[in-house]
């Protein structure tokens, strides 16, 4: 394990979940008239299970219909919503050992924005079940969003998506929700006022040099003294036990100033104590010296606050060891998010081969590195979509999702 150096205290920021409209019906127990399920609006292979189910005496169970690659089967319901509102969605998921997912087969909670004229302007997404899930385990996804402009409803959608193997097998779904909620907001997430908001230690500057989106982002570099000194920013959030909490981000490095020799760049989800003190963290690799420069590559963290949690941070660090050398090389940071919730899923500009277009051909050819099928070009993008620390099928099966729904774009 890598060494990660916490420095300074910030400021906490109030933050708590405030419910409005919720979905009605949510453990599918009650029998629809024009639907299966009341309230409920079910499509292709969806429909009620008995025997299997993890509270009430009914759950909702998907399977494939075997025409095309990536067909659906879910079901969905919508809530009043206004641009600019929180939402959080979930349910849980069972891979059954009676019919269990084969293939490339997996399912997904998304949460959809909807407008005036009942079209999907954009969706986020949490992955479910796949193949590899562990079997007879009732498992939650939670999905958080916020809406975008001419949104006037959120719509929690449960899916199952058939790969291109068109297999059998199944996914269940019980308890699900969706309400409105208040986000913890972070100050200043582009860096657009140089550093504020943010706790800030080593060499860590507000840069214009080198942005993703607006005129500003974060740059950090070694200090070139101390054992395994550490640059970086911070915010911190009241939290509670149990509660997930997911921050994303894009990082990249520069060819005329790049990360080079054994440094590395983190993204840290921290859980603290009454005092302060550090209980644990959860982190993910954004920047090394293997990372192809001058691209903003994504960058997701998420995990769940242990026993003794009451405040949560998010930290961006820049590592840098004495051997060999103090080795120089700088890395960006911009566009960072951060919340309650589980992972949002692939953002709608991931180009993977970097060729100026989202389509199936990205999916196939990251499809096609997994396997070892494909070696990729030092300029492609790494493939961890879900944030879940792997680069896998199915952060390719995710990314074919939301292309063959139409949202993804450059």
């Amino acid at each position: 394990m890598r060494l990660t150096t916490y420095l300074a205290a910030a400021a906490a920021m109030a933050c708590g979940c405030v419910a409005h409209a919720q979905i009605q019906n949510p453990s599918f127990e009650i029998p629809g008239t024009s639907t299966i399920f009341d309230q409920w609006t079910n499509f292709e292979n969806a429909v009620p299970e008995f025997a299997i189910f993890r509270s009430g005496a009914v759950s909702v169970k998907m399977f494939g219909n075997g025409s095309a690659a990536f067909n659906a089967a879910g079901v969905f319901q919508a809530i009043p919503a206004a641009p600019g509102q929180a939402f959080q969605g979930s349910a849980y998921w069972l891979n059954s050992s009676s019919d269990p997912i084969q293939a490339d087969n997996f399912g997904a909670v998304n949460i959809e924005w909807i407008n005036s004229g009942g079209t999907i302007i954009s969706f986020d997404s949490a992955p479910a079940g796949n193949a590899s899930s562990p079997l007879d385990t009732w498992t939650q996804s939670t999905v958080t969003g916020i809406a975008p402009g001419g949104t006037v409803a959120a719509r929690l959608n449960l899916l199952h998506l058939q790969g291109p193997a068109l297999a059998p097998g199944a996914i269940f779904y019980d308890d699900a929700a969706l309400a409105q909620v208040t986000l913890s907001g972070l100050v200043n997430p582009g860096f657009e006022s140089g550093l504020g908001g943010w706790s800030a230690f080593g060499n860590t500057f507000g840069d214009g040099s080198f942005v993703r989106s607006g005129a500003g982002s974060a740059k950090m570099f070694g200090n070139f003294f101390g054992g395994f000194n550490a640059s970086g920013v911070f915010q911190q959030f009241p939290a509670e036990p149990g509660q997930t909490w997911t921050g994303s981000a894009f990082a990249g490095t520069t060819a005329n100033d790049r990360v080079s020799g054994g440094n590395f760049v983190v993204m840290n989800i921290e859980w603290r104590d009454l005092t302060g003190n550090l209980i644990s963290f959860e982190s993910t690799l954004a920047v090394d010296a293997t990372t192809a420069p001058d691209i903003f590559h994504p960058v997701a963290v998420t995990g769940v606050a242990p026993a003794g949690t009451t405040a949560v941070r998010i930290a961006l660090i820049h590592l840098q060891p004495d051997q060999p050398s103090f080795a120089g090389g700088a890395a960006w940071w911009d566009d960072i998010e951060f919340g309650q919730g589980g992972p949002s899923g692939p953002t709608c500009d991931y180009d993977f081969n970097q060729d100026e277009n989202v389509d199936l051909t990205d999916a196939q050819q990251m499809a096609q590195v997994f396997v070892g099928l494909l070696t990729p070009e030092p300029t492609w993008l790494d493939g961890d979509l879900n944030g879940d620390e792997n680069s896998d099928l199915t952060d390719a099966q995710i990314l074919a999702a939301f292309v063959v729904s139409g949202n993804c774009a450059l």
